[in-house]
């Protein structure tokens, strides 16, 4: 299941053509690799941040999933980290530790950074910043 919690944010960000793909392909590849096959709960947010010298757009990407020891949590943005032993994965088949450094990487360049907060055995956190150039218009949605 798939929640979301997105307003309208129109043109406000400026990315470079496939890079957020990327990023977000990543983050949700982790996360529903982690999920109960079942009871798996995606939820990703949008939130803007008014900030010195510019405005910031806030993406959340939560899961209800294994989650990631504490110990680990320090090393999982580095290249070629796995943390099999933070995370169980439900679905055969083992990364090569470049997806979230990678994350981290195309955030950067962008301005940005990002974070995680996570639980062993109450899912994962990740949430990240992005300078935007203008305030976004909130509109409802259908």
């Amino acid at each position: 299941m798939i929640h979301k919690d997105f307003r309208h944010f129109g043109n406000a960000c400026s990315f470079r053509p496939g890079s957020p793909n990327t990023a977000f392909t990543n983050l949700f590849a982790n996360a529903i690799r982690h999920m109960p096959e079942a009871a798996g709960v995606l939820t990703v947010s949008l939130d803007y941040l008014e900030r010195e010298p510019a405005p910031m757009l806030q993406i959340r990407v939560r899961d209800n999933g294994s989650g990631i020891d504490e110990k680990d949590l320090p090393f999982i943005f580095d290249r070629f980290f796995t943390g099999e032993t933070a995370r169980s994965p439900r679905k055969s088949g083992r990364g090569l530790g470049l997806g979230l450094s990678i994350c981290q990487e195309i955030i950067a360049s962008h301005g940005g950074s990002i974070c995680v907060e996570s639980k062993r055995g109450e899912g994962t956190e990740f949430h990240f910043t992005i300078p935007i150039a203008t305030r976004p218009t909130a509109v409802s949605e259908s």
